[in-house]
């Protein structure tokens, strides 16, 4: 069976439970560059006992949109497909990417989407509505340069093409691993949007109730016992932190004597004082 000459792109640290499960998806493709960001697992043995990988090395990440341009620099093809380590593609979706590619039918203006099914501690949640882009011809765009929900960009002449196919998404096995990813999330998008954004109590009140109850009542998380609770309940954590955060940096980089600093802080005692004293 010949390879697909699309060039598999994965940035990974301390994945070595999942990392085996991604890479045995993904033996169909001619090429696979990992772009490891500091594991002190056994993640680089798990990778180094497959034949067909290489893998490159960056110290830390703070910046997921530039590591994701740069591990599609060592790419060996101009078609790139950006995986994580917690994703295992479909078998229907490998078949699909072989037969466009043999027919011709992947278009280098074109950004292609599949839809990804989550799992917690691998069991299913409900089919959020969760599509992402990430197969493109490198010649034509890339990511965005966002620290953190880094998209590929769509320029205005391009068309994007959803495959209904889908990718797993082994994302959490453990509330530890929620809360971690949840403070790393949070602090790079207050990081990324402090000054260019405004926050306030009543935006991360909002933000965090409204978020658990799309996830626990519109997406159906209520059906699904402890896994829906525990996974509604950290995303919306999240997104109470994001702003809470973005809060702060903007304190710590506004003059004290500034009039928005002032609001700031107002809000944030008032708020303490009505629902904690």
């Amino acid at each position: 069976m010949h390879k697909i000459p699309i060039s598999i792109c994965i940035l990974t640290k301390n994945c070595e439970h999942k990392i085996k499960y991604c890479l045995d998806r993904l033996n169909r493709f001619d090429d696979i560059v990992v772009l490891d960001t500091g594991s002190t697992d056994k993640t680089l043995d798990v990778i180094r006992s497959y034949e067909n990988i290489r893998v490159f090395h960056q110290d830390g990440i703070n910046h997921f949109g530039n590591a994701r341009n740069r591990v599609t620099e060592y790419a060996k093809h101009d078609w790139i497909l950006h995986v994580d380590s917690d994703e295992f593609l479909s078998q229907d979706l490998v078949d699909d990417l072989a037969l466009r590619y043999e027919n011709c039918m992947l278009q280098s203006d074109t950004v292609y989407m599949f839809h990804r099914q989550m799992f917690y501690r691998n069991k299913p949640l409900p089919p959020f509505d969760d599509w992402i882009k990430r197969l493109y011809n490198r010649k034509t765009t890339r990511w965005s340069s966002r620290a953190v929900h880094e998209v590929i960009i769509v320029r205005d002449a391009m068309k994007t093409v959803t495959i209904r196919k889908e990718i797993e998404h082994h994302f959490y096995d453990s509330v530890e691993q929620l809360i971690h990813k949840t403070q790393l999330y949070s602090s790079l998008f207050a990081d990324q949007f402090y000054v260019e954004k405004n926050s306030s109590v009543f935006t991360m009140v909002i933000h965090g109730s409204f978020t658990f109850f799309k996830h626990y009542f519109l997406r159906g998380c209520v059906r699904y016992g402890y896994s829906g609770l525990v996974v509604s309940t950290c995303f919306a954590l999240a997104s109470f932190l994001k702003y809470a955060k973005l809060i702060e940096r903007n304190q710590d980089h506004l003059p004290k004597n500034n009039k928005q600093y002032k609001n700031y802080s107002t809000r944030l005692a008032t708020f303490c004082r009505k629902f904690f004293w």
